[in-house]
């Protein structure tokens, strides 16, 4: 027990001492990642295939309704009362086949629509995880080039002394080899 209060001790002694030494700068993250040129070109990707994904589902939708359309129309002519027997049974077979289709088709397409939406919901991840990544490396270099001990998100602190923000410089560092911004003027656009 006798040690226990001796390292309790200990430690008090030298936590304000260790507390000392720590300088912490903040960074508004949100910032930095919105501003960063290369979130902004992923997200132009992702919006794209996230278009391309739709007009994909669209046309597997259209091709549902017609389906639809189908059945509906086939469920009428079933309905006329100058049929056949052999008619009859005949267009009921038809009917029943392409509810079977449409049944089908409806299942494959939810499949497709599930598929899609976690593939997208997957490459945003990674996105986000990539440019992440780069966004912590350039904050450790700009912090250990300035002498700090951590970095904290402003977002989630109450209050904060701006001398100690690295928000701009990071994103200096970030956008500084931004293809738009290092394009010469005139030049043509590749």
């Amino acid at each position: 027990m006798k040690a226990l209060f001796s390292f309790l001790a200990i430690a008090l002694l030298v936590l304000p001492a260790a507390a000392a030494e720590q300088k912490v700068a903040i960074v508004d993250l949100k910032t930095v990642y919105n501003d960063f040129w290369e979130t902004k070109k992923a997200d132009k990707e992702l919006k794209a295939r996230q278009e391309k994904a739709q007009k994909e589902l669209q046309g597997q939708l259209d091709a549902q309704k017609k389906l639809l359309t189908e059945l509906q129309n086939m469920d009428r002519a079933l309905r006329d009362p100058k049929l056949g027997l052999a008619e009859r049974q005949r267009r009921q077979q038809a009917f029943a086949q392409k509810q079977k289709e449409y049944a089908e088709t409806g299942r494959t397409l939810q499949d497709v629509q599930k598929t899609m939406v976690t593939r997208l919901r997957e490459e945003q991840r990674k996105m986000q995880d990539d440019v992440m990544g780069k966004i912590k490396v350039i904050v450790s270099a700009v912090a250990r080039k300035g002498g700090y001990t951590m970095v904290v998100d402003k977002n989630i602190l109450l209050f904060s002394a701006d001398e100690d923000d690295l928000t701009k410089e990071v994103l200096e560092k970030l956008n500084a080899n931004d293809p738009a911004k290092t394009a010469v003027p005139g030049a043509p656009k590749k």
